[in-house]
């Protein structure tokens, strides 16, 4: 019958004294220690590069452009030579203080912008829900004070992101998991602030 390992432990234990004992204890826990796997450490997607901002209005945010006007969504433009090779398709997320203004993307960088008033049913590119539940622009609404106090000022971040393909995010997506899905995937990415004219 073959030794148990148990036995072979007992039998290392009365047989092997002293400085020889803990040789071969200290070999055997190292062989022991090489032998197990290795834990691999967790794999995250390399952050996307931040780069100056690549998508431009092509005028000002002005009154049309909010509540106050006739809510039209303002025209973004952008140079696809200055873009690096790879990129084929952008991305953008609006937003202000009440949440997300316009959401797009799987835009082809050579149509080199969209125009204002663009069509909410209008595909590609993809245009997600805004903070009003309505697909496309949601005209920000600037604070309203009293004449005799100062305007806050206000803006809207615009959030850019390219890619190397077409994301196929359904429009369906909410605003939280779009915007994690759009950095996890993004080769670079960018943001600025769109000052919003005032109420007065």
């Amino acid at each position: 019958m073959l030794p148990t390992h148990s036995s072979i432990y007992a039998w290392q234990s009365r047989s092997l004294r002293g400085p020889v004992a803990q040789r071969s204890a200290r070999w055997s826990t190292i062989w022991i220690l090489s032998a197990l796997p290795a834990c691999a450490e967790p794999s995250f997607p390399p952050s996307p590069a931040t780069v100056d901002a690549f998508i431009t209005l092509e005028s000002p945010i002005g009154i049309r452009h909010t509540c106050l006007g006739a809510g039209v969504s303002p025209a973004l433009r952008w140079a696809p030579h200055s873009l690096p090779k790879e990129v084929t398709h952008l991305a953008w997320v609006m937003s202000d203080k009440s949440g997300v203004v316009w959401s797009a993307w799987d835009a082809s960088v050579d149509s080199g912008g969209v125009r204002e008033q663009f069509p909410a049913a209008h595909s590609p590119p993809l245009q997600g829900t805004n903070h009003l539940g309505r697909t496309g622009w949601a005209p920000p609404c600037p604070s309203q004070t009293a004449p005799s106090q100062p305007s806050p000022s206000e803006s809207v971040r615009l959030d850019m992101f390219a890619f190397a393909e077409a994301t196929h995010i359904p429009p369906t997506e909410l605003p939280k998991r779009l915007l994690e899905r759009l950095r996890s995937g993004a080769l670079i990415q960018s943001f600025t602030e769109l000052p919003v004219p005032s109420a007065l």
